[in-house]
């Protein structure tokens, strides 16, 4: 089976770490071809990146935004020429925003279009309502909970729940202790670690102050990793940083910044 991954990659999260896992263990399915498709510059452009690295075919359209519909019509016709010159049998789009931009130039291509939907949702936004002009073959939802609403981007269509594969790589003898040394982190700390782009709603502020509720001589370390990649997360480090600061934790709580290195941590 041919099969062609479609991407926004403006931003590095969940998603794309998945997809360059994909990428990466594609030896499992030997009989199955990816090629990946980032509507995004490739450089910079951190899963270009990483795909690249892993040996994929991977194919950049530029930077794409729905306030310029010339980049759309750009990108479009780059998709279709792509397919024209190297068909896939599904092209898979994951989020509504991919969905919505190229799920039209896939199917007009001959190929199946599948939603990948990685989020809950309502049908009302501009993005979930033109989505859902489409019809897919399919809808993959990456949980039971997110499968609950596939209704509304794509009513009537199949649904299967797919969760994201995870790599768990070797870790070299010693890594544990190194790297608590490195951040900060004492033999008896027990050692919280949260990885995630940095959004309000990925709970990072709850944990905080969940953390700041306990006992003082409880031994722990909170590490979160990540980085912000737009203007709320900014404000939204912004807050975590002074609630740290108000819960008197600043000893306690460090802030890593973007990993790469995450299956070490």
């Amino acid at each position: 089976m041919r099969l062609v991954h479609v991407a926004s990659g403006r931003l590095f999260g969940g998603i794309e770490q998945m997809l360059v896992t994909m990428a990466r263990e594609r030896r499992v399915a030997p009989d199955v071809s990816m090629r990946f498709v980032v509507a995004a510059p490739e450089r910079p452009n951190r899963l270009c990146e990483e795909l690249g690295a892993s040996g994929s075919n991977v194919h950049a359209l530029g930077d794409v935004r729905l306030s310029r519909p010339a980049s759309i019509v750009r990108a479009r016709t780059r998709l279709r020429r792509l397919l024209a010159a190297d068909p896939a049998d599904v092209v898979i789009c994951h989020a509504p925003w991919s969905y919505a931009i190229f799920a039209p130039a896939a199917r007009r291509a001959g190929a199946a279009v599948v939603l990948w939907q990685h989020d809950r949702a309502d049908g009302r936004s501009l993005v979930e309502r033109w989505a859902a002009r489409t019809r897919a073959d399919l809808v993959i939802c990456n949980s039971t909970w997110t499968s609950l609403s596939a209704g509304a981007l794509q009513p009537g269509v199949p649904v299967s729940v797919v969760y994201p594969p995870v790599t768990v790589p070797a870790c070299p003898s010693g890594t544990p202790q190194i790297v608590r040394r490195d951040l900060g982190a004492d033999p008896a700390d027990v050692v919280i670690l949260s990885a995630s782009r940095l959004e309000p709603w990925k709970g990072h502020l709850n944990l905080v102050r969940a953390l700041g509720r306990g006992r003082p001589t409880e031994p722990w370390r909170l590490w979160i990793a990540g980085a912000p990649q737009r203007k709320h997360e900014e404000r939204y480090l912004g807050e975590l940083q002074q609630e740290v600061a108000r819960l008197g934790l600043d000893a306690r709580v460090r802030f890593l910044g973007e990993r790469r290195n995450v299956p070490m941590l």
